[in-house]
């Protein structure tokens, strides 16, 4: 199998307009200066210019399926207004191990959720299963590490508190392909897609 036929990861979101990212970044960064050096370790962070909010996650995906995935993208954002986001309380997801921290979104939340049911229907129309959860709309900040100070560094950042609201216009949904090796993922987005008014 050469490079170009191996599968890519890929997943579907809706990225944070570039303007919004230095003032969530900055409100990350205030947090982050309340953290014991252990847990501060203990997470990776995500870099601004990742931020997003992950639709759906398709996971290895062959290259010869990347026309169905846009198709289906398309389909979904078709007649989808942009609409605001804003960012809420911190929260914590996944594994005690290794859990994720994230925002939730307070507003826009409806929005996402149409939009995700609509792209559930677009890609099972294309053979993908339908998800088995509903979505729950965030935006991912840090994921722990493995080790041990993970949930305690989750749980110190969930209680740090004073995290600012941060909102801006939804206006595009993304293919984004996510690479790994080297540590952090690395973040290309493959496809867009502008909502139209």
């Amino acid at each position: 199998m050469s490079a170009d036929d191996r599968p890519i990861r890929l997943f579907v979101a809706l990225p944070v307009a570039e303007a919004a990212r230095p003032t969530l970044a900055d409100s990350i960064a205030q947090v982050r200066a309340r953290l014991s050096p252990t847990h501060e370790a203990a997470l990776r962070w995500v870099s601004p210019e990742a931020f997003h909010v992950t639709l759906r996650f398709l996971g290895a995906t062959e290259p010869a399926r990347l026309e169905d995935v846009a198709a289906a993208v398309e389909a979904a954002a078709v007649g989808v207004r942009p609409f605001d986001a804003a960012t809420g309380p911190i929260g914590l997801l996944g594994p005690r191990r290794s859990p994720t921290v994230v925002l939730q979104l307070t507003t826009g939340v409806e929005e996402v959720v149409r939009l995700d049911a609509r792209l559930a229907l677009a890609l099972a129309a294309r053979g993908w299963p339908r998800p088995e959860r509903s979505i729950r709309p965030h935006l991912t900040i840090a994921r722990g590490r493995s080790s041990r100070d993970a949930r305690g560094a989750a749980a110190a950042v969930a209680g740090a508190g004073g995290l600012d609201r941060v909102s801006w216009p939804v206006e595009r949904i993304a293919v984004i392909e996510s690479q790994l090796g080297g540590g952090t993922p690395r973040y290309v987005e493959r496809m867009s897609w502008v909502l139209r008014r």
